[in-house]
């Protein structure tokens, strides 16, 4: 019996040791943005890693502050899992790819809770004549910084619709490095207006810090459901995001956490907010980042079209001009040229111009038969001089442009005495090129034409340069499938079509299922070639005006228009979940995935482009959550 209690005693103390490792809960490294200090962010934010270690255990999840610098390289070593940070930010860390939003933040205030934000213009009281953006012209402007979304970058697209650039029609630019410094800068009258962050006048005046009665909201806006002053659009708060690598049902379970999170806890008061609602979409934070190269589109390069849209009427007077000095110029040095032979002098100095001239010259007679041209003009075609004396400029051409182009180009030549255009050319070894050209007649003072004068220029490598950074800004580089702003460019134009035609138009949102475990077991590598044949997939399934779109990760948006019945729009979704549903044959093995795909319909839904596509969104949780490898219809009733 002794020997008994002895074993089993030595079992219990055996348990005792083993049990602990073997229960050891999953830690989830929760990032936070430590925006006030390391130390703040952990005071602020480990109520909320207790309150989703209390729903998800035996989960545990460990608070990591961060810095903004530290964030990208926490990122890129999976040192955290997920994270919350400001709205700029996280649109910068979301455009490569590699997190998701799962949450959007809202805040509690004075006058309501929201989960958006935007910018308010300030002035004194007695500022009647500022009225608008247009009237910050020429104004000292106090900014609590220049990297902050909302009491700067948010400014920048409405003074832009306001017909001014802030950066350079004001006066001066004031930064304070605090919103609260804005509002007293003003009201001392150290600046003639101030940018502060909606809600923080009304949480001032709340304290008792601020006499509304002093002050006046330039530009005020009202929107619906928004009851703070503001002079800006609205954007989307704090999200709260993973990482590529979380699993599908860890997101789900920490979404189904944060909506349940009460604005009365410890953990929604010690952060300062009102609870969580389902993730917002922040393409229009993306969008007013790429218009004005902010975030992650700093280091793109100028597009042509933004030089164009700053300097446009500069470089065009300047062009005219220097175009009408050079033919001026090249006209009298040509009659020159024929009248005074013998002048030496003038013949050398002509000839300078003629043969130095960056563009291609090229000079007809009244036939249009070439009688000389210069040296760039013969480097261009890889042509010699007596292969094209005498001949019509026509044996250039490429055969891109039909009979219609050149009779244009002819009734504009002879009507108006010049010509301005672009064209596809030929060179001598087969070779063809974009030209950009500028033909003007020439005529006596009987105004018959004498001669014709073309220059010529190869513009082949800047209009490559342009298509490619088209590609940058609305294609994704890996799957070549449109990204966020395309996407959201094509849903306001097949909604404007659905309108007129009466007919539906179908928002389908598709998330990958069982693609984390390929990922990871496999590589990014294998991973990326199966969003790339995954891309493929969806587009065979679909027709040829409709769009599949993948807005990150393993995440696509698929547009389905000049739908009769909801049955055609149930066809396709069926065919998409079968072809997906196929294996994928990958060098290292077989892969199996399927989709959840989440649909609502326009005009049944007839909610603006941002709001289908969260309800489309709304909708693929509720697919995930019925079991996956299906698709779910959004009802506004039921699942709103």
């Amino acid at each position: 019996m002794s020997r008994l209690v002895a074993r089993l005693a030595a079992l219990l103390l055996i348990c005792a040791a083993v049990l602990p490792s073997a229960l050891a809960a999953e830690t989830i490294r929760f990032g936070v943005l430590a925006f006030r200090g390391k130390e703040r962010a952990l005071k602020d934010w480990q109520p909320h890693a207790d309150y989703l270690s209390e729903k998800l255990a035996p989960r545990r999840f460990e608070v990591v502050p961060l810095t903004l610098d530290e964030f990208p390289l926490a990122i890129e070593a999976r040192s955290i899992d997920v994270f919350t940070t400001n709205t700029g930010h996280y649109v910068s860390l979301e455009a490569d790819g590699k997190v998701a939003r799962i949450a959007t933040m809202r805040v509690a205030g004075p006058k309501g809770a929201v989960d958006r934000f935007g910018g308010t213009v300030i002035a004194r009281a007695e500022r009647r004549e500022l009225n608008g953006y247009g009237d910050l012209k020429g104004q000292r402007i106090m900014v609590p910084d220049l990297i902050a979304f909302g009491g700067w970058q948010v400014h920048l697209p409405e003074a832009k619709a306001a017909g001014i650039d802030l950066r350079k029609d004001t006066r001066e630019i004031i930064e304070l490095q605090n919103h609260d410094k804005v509002v007293e800068g003003v009201l001392a009258g150290e600046a003639d207006a101030g940018f502060v962050r909606s809600e923080l006048i009304e949480s001032l005046a709340a304290a008792g810090k601020l006499d509304m009665d002093k002050i006046r909201v330039v530009g005020a806006r009202r929107t619906a459901n928004f009851p703070y002053a503001h002079s800006t659009a609205l954007y989307p708060h704090w999200p709260f995001a993973r990482l590529e690598h979380v699993s599908e049902e860890l997101t789900r379970d920490i979404l189904i956490a944060l909506l349940g999170l009460a604005p009365e806890h410890p953990a929604a008061r010690a952060a300062g907010l009102y609870g969580w609602t389902l993730p917002h979409n922040y393409q229009s934070v993306h969008d007013l980042f790429l218009e004005f190269r902010l975030g992650p589109y700093a280091d793109l390069p100028v597009r042509f079209s933004d030089v164009m849209e700053r300097y446009g009427t500069q470089i065009v007077s300047a062009v005219s001009v220097a175009i009408a000095l050079l033919l001026a110029s090249l006209v009298g040095l040509w009659r020159a040229n024929l009248a005074l032979r013998g002048n030496q002098a003038k013949l050398q100095l002509a000839a300078g111009v003629f043969g130095h001239a960056q563009e291609g010259i090229v000079i007809t007679d009244a036939d249009a038969n070439i009688v000389d041209v210069n040296e760039t003009f013969l480097a261009l075609t890889g042509y010699t001089r007596e292969e094209v004396m005498g001949r019509n400029p026509r044996f250039l051409s490429s055969g891109k442009q039909d009979k219609e182009f050149y009779r244009h180009m002819w009734k504009v030549l002879l009507s108006e005495g010049v010509w301005r255009g672009e064209m596809w050319n030929c060179r001598k070894d087969g070779s063809q090129y974009i030209q950009q050209t500028s033909i003007s007649a020439v005529k006596t003072p009987r105004g018959e034409i004498s001669y014709y004068i073309g220059l010529s220029s190869d513009v082949t490598q800047h209009k490559e340069n342009q298509e490619q950074l088209e590609r940058l800004a609305y294609f994704d580089t890996l799957t070549g499938l449109p990204n966020r702003r395309l996407l959201t460019d094509r849903l306001h134009q097949e909604i404007a079509q659905t309108q007129r035609g009466e007919r539906l138009l179908a928002i389908c949102y598709l998330d990958l299922d069982g693609f984390k475990p390929v990922n990871d077991n496999w590589g990014h590598d294998v991973g990326d070639k199966l969003l790339i044949e995954t891309a493929q997939r969806l587009t065979a399934c679909v027709r040829a005006g409709d769009t599949v779109s993948r807005l990150g990760g393993d995440e696509f948006v698929v547009l389905l228009a000049n739908l009769v019945h909801y049955e055609e729009c149930e066809a396709v979704v069926k065919r998409l979940l079968a072809a997906l549903a196929a294996p994928f044959a990958m060098p290292e093995g077989e892969a199996s995935l399927s989709a959840s795909i989440g649909v609502t319909l326009y005009p049944l839904d007839g909610v603006d482009p941002d709001m289908l596509l969260r309800h489309a969104d709304h909708a693929m949780y509720a697919a995930k959550q019925a079991g996956r490898n299906r698709f779910h219809l959004f009802d506004i009733e039921k699942d709103w």
